[in-house]
């Protein structure tokens, strides 16, 4: 008898919250709409949820691709007295301050998990799959003898502990160190951020691979007249705007940006807003009294958490977008704008020049008056913003989804040992760098 190969089966993780995860949720959709989109292999791909609404995935699906959920076990307390007791605490515990929780967190951390923070094992749930591969597409993974591929996505809490606390540096370390020691592949969108796991990690350099991907908004509502009045009406919009679309993380410099803008205000810049999305996390309280000390309660928005289909016209609406971050992996917002054919003013660290090249103004994020001459240049100069729009919408040939799928998909087939094509071999064998990215 004939054996019959049967499909390569990969599992691709997607079991987050929408809206918590911000560039990574992003990211994890534009993949899986490109995976769905390959019809020249024999690859099927799981999709795992986390039980409940997955309503935000569903409509990225491709024919290639089922959802599947891996519900956590129940635990003892749901079932005998107290367990609502338990639940309730839970749901209390997000009502105290931000510094006593990581206060009581690190003291547990201290008491109860003396050797520290340990990455999960699988319970076998994930082996029953019959899986060829697996993709965390986040920093946390389940230990498991699957072969799979981890995306660390950046090592920010090396550069920048300063943004940390000891528990969550000692929990990345953890994860991140264990994730690209065990992984048969290790992926990250940039060759700045390559070359930076090989660094800290000591990681082969056969098994780190760097992977451009494409603008997340291009599978969005794309804006039209409508679209642009309804979001300018929905979020009371000002004339003008620069849009700075980031979760307000620490380093992605909120703060040191207000200041630039209340010092582009003493030059003359009076028309000026600043318009901001994404969801505000604890820091925002910090952002917040930056806002009240520049006095600049009128000219500061943040919408919060936008939906998607909001995301193309907000873009489209700014005058520029300015991105400012200390500290970046990739360059999703660069993409995005460079999609909608808004001019960019960039950080000038990390990874970003590799998104941005000639097609940004650049600066230095960590000078208040570097940023600030940033703002300046580009709201007073019409004719540069429409070369940098132009520049941009060019670079874009360079940062495709169905080639991210495509290296994506070599990988899998690289690390479950099923057949190789030439394009395969050549990225591959290319020391796991995109096209344009060779080391000479």
């Amino acid at each position: 008898m004939i054996a019959v190969k049967r499909p390569t089966r990969v599992a691709i993780f997607a079991d987050f919250e929408p809206g918590r995860l911000g560039g990574i949720e992003q990211f994890t959709i534009g993949l899986i709409s490109a995976l769905g989109k390959l019809t020249d292999g024999d690859e099927e791909y799981v999709v795992i949820v986390r039980e409940g609404d997955h309503s935000w995935i569903d409509p990225y699906l491709g024919p290639n691709q089922t959802l599947r959920t891996l519900p956590e076990k129940p635990k003892p307390t749901d079932n005998v007295k107290g367990g609502g007791i338990r639940r309730l605490l839970r749901t209390l515990w997000h009502c105290f301050p931000a510094q006593f929780r990581q206060w009581l967190y690190e003291l547990r951390l201290g008491k109860d998990r003396k050797s520290g923070p340990v990455v999960p094992e699988s319970d076998g749930r994930l082996e029953s799959l019959e899986l060829d591969a697996v993709l965390f597409t986040y920093q946390h993974y389940l230990s498991t003898r699957i072969p799979f591929v981890y995306c660390p996505h950046d090592l920010q809490h090396i550069h920048l502990p300063e943004f940390f606390s000891r528990s969550e540096i000692a929990e990345r370390d953890v994860f991140y160190r264990s994730g690209c020691l065990n992984a048969a592949a290790v992926v990250v969108p940039s060759e700045w951020g390559r070359k930076d796991v090989i660094r800290q990690y000591d990681v082969p350099g056969s098994r780190v691979f760097s992977v451009r991907h494409g603008a997340p908004t291009e599978l969005y509502r794309p804006a039209d007249p409508k679209s642009l009045a309804d979001v300018r009406r929905k979020y009371d919009l000002p004339d003008k705007f620069v849009f700075f679309p980031a979760q307000t993380w620490s380093h992605k410099n909120h703060i040191r940006l207000i200041e630039a803008l209340a010092a582009a205000g003493q030059r003359g810049i009076s028309d000026l807003h600043l318009v901001c999305s994404g969801k505000l996390n604890d820091h925002y309280s910090e952002i917040k009294k930056a806002v009240r000390v520049s006095q600049l309660e009128s000219k500061v928005h943040f919408l919060g958490y936008i939906d998607h289909d909001d995301l193309r016209p907000l873009y489209a609406l700014a005058e520029f977008v300015i991105y400012p971050s200390l500290f970046e992996g990739g360059g999703i917002p660069l993409l995005e704008a460079f999609h909608e054919g808004v001019a960019v003013a960039s950080s000038n660290v990390t990874s970003l020049p590799e998104y941005g090249g000639d097609a940004v103004l650049s600066f230095d994020p960590s000078s208040t008056d570097a940023i600030a001459d940033a703002l300046v240049t580009m709201h007073h100069d019409a004719e540069l913003r429409m070369r940098l729009a132009g520049r941009g919408s060019r670079l874009l040939s360079e940062f495709q989804w169905k080639d991210a799928a495509l290296q994506y998909r070599a990988i899998f087939r690289h690390i479950s040992g099923a057949p190789l094509t030439d394009y395969d071999r050549e990225f591959i064998g290319g020391n796991g760098q995109s096209p344009g990215l060779k080391s000479s």
